[in-house]
């Protein structure tokens, strides 16, 4: 990874052994704790899973994730588009992530694509991308949002659904170990009220923060956070996927 040294926690940061969202104001928006605390999670669990080997952060933005996975590769290789909105001082490479990336076959055993999917008007070349730079048996990480906000304008593209994401992946060689909802629609109303609620001036910030906490602890409540659970089917507000490589003869839909 590029100025390695000059790495610092970004979106990300660790609270009592858990990764979780930033409470830096410049790093995550008061509206975005809950939708970043829950993604925080699921790259926690399967980033000490499935992480080995070579590694690829596509669309890497300020590598947030790399504190996590950084003991557990060999290697690490950042990748962003010169476009990007965010800081882009690590990434080794930069070329536009829409179009074939200037990477050897199979030369990675993980590649990292998180919230990146949505913002590439090419995606099918993404995903055909991740699979030819994956090794037999290497995975990709992957998060993409549904229920949630345009961002980054002009370049929000996509929402996905589970069965999309399961149709781009098999017809790109990847098998799909786990997919899962991230969220239900508790989750959904509650990541909407703060994005109304920071419009609020000068209170609108703390009581953006106040009201994800609240309902952080009322989904401590096992029938409240079932109840949620149950609803992620249909209201979700992250998609969150573990995929790898098959064999290049497996049928594609």
């Amino acid at each position: 990874m590029k100025n390695e040294d000059k790495w610092l926690p970004t979106k990300y940061c660790r609270r009592n052994g858990q990764l979780i969202g930033s409470r830096n104001p410049s790093h995550v928006q008061a509206s975005s704790l809950l939708i970043t605390d829950r993604v925080a999670a699921a790259y926690d669990t399967a980033i000490t899973r499935h992480v080995r080997g070579d590694l690829l952060d596509l669309g890497c933005g300020q590598a947030p994730l790399f504190d996590t996975y950084r003991s557990l590769c060999r290697s690490v290789t950042c990748l962003d588009w010169p476009g990007s909105p965010h800081n882009v001082q690590h990434a080794d490479v930069l070329c536009d992530v829409n179009e074939q990336l200037p990477l050897a076959d199979a030369s990675f055993d993980v590649v990292i694509c998180s919230d990146v999917l949505e913002h590439l008007h090419n995606p099918n070349m993404a995903m055909s991308e991740m699979s030819r730079v994956l090794r037999p048996g290497g995975k990709v990480l992957l998060s993409v949002p549904f229920i949630y906000g345009i961002h980054e304008q002009p370049y929000d593209f996509h929402r996905y659904t589970r069965f999309a994401i399961e149709h781009m992946s098999r017809f790109h060689g990847l098998g799909v170990v786990e997919l899962n909802e991230l969220g239900g629609a508790g989750d959904v109303l509650c990541n909407l009220i703060a994005k109304l609620t920071v419009k609020i001036p000068l209170a609108g910030n703390p009581i953006a923060r106040l009201q994800q906490t609240i309902w952080n602890l009322a989904r401590t409540i096992r029938p409240i956070r079932r109840l949620d659970e149950k609803t992620a089917a249909q209201f979700p507000l992250e998609y969150f996927a573990v995929l790898n490589k098959v064999s290049p003869d497996a049928p594609k839909d």
